[in-house]
């Protein structure tokens, strides 16, 4: 008798002790979940349009709104100064050329890059050399009208 009384709360007290380390662990995964979901939430924060306008997030400083906007740093040079009207004239010069040329070297970037990425996948040089063709082919189409215009020093 005594030993099956023994079993009994043996068995008893091993549930309870389980029954009370998974309602702990399940709270655990319960708290842990929620502060993981409240992290997504807090990031996830949506800019508010109104008539195509943003609405800024703002601070009431001593009764007054304010903007609150972080705005990138700018560095501001001092006016260039030139040792001769030459100098100058070079460096209008450069400026213009760079001004003309510097759209076409954006889109030829981005064209090289894609072209990169696709020449890469392709397996056999013949493949290759085909892709390289069509793609020079392509670019003198579009664009030769439009070089043949610019000088050399552009």
């Amino acid at each position: 008798m005594i030993t099956k009384t023994f079993t009994f709360n043996y068995r008893l007290n091993t549930r309870r002790f389980l029954a009370k380390v998974m309602k702990t662990y399940f709270s655990i995964l319960v708290v842990s979940f929620l502060v993981l979901l409240s992290f997504g939430e807090t990031f996830a924060q949506k800019t508010i349009v109104i008539d195509g306008y943003k609405v800024l997030p703002a601070i009431v400083f001593d009764g007054d709104t304010m903007a609150n906007v972080l705005i990138p740093q700018i560095v501001v040079f001092p006016k260039r100064k030139f040792s001769s009207k030459r100098d100058l004239r070079e460096y209008q010069r450069l400026i213009r050329n760079l001004k003309i040329v510097y759209p076409y070297a954006q889109i030829a970037k981005y064209k090289i890059s894609e072209m990169d990425a696709h020449y890469r996948t392709l397996k056999t040089e013949r493949e290759r050399q085909a892709y390289v063709k069509q793609v020079e082919k392509e670019l003198r189409e579009e664009f030769e009208h439009q070089l043949v215009k610019l000088t050399f020093s552009q």
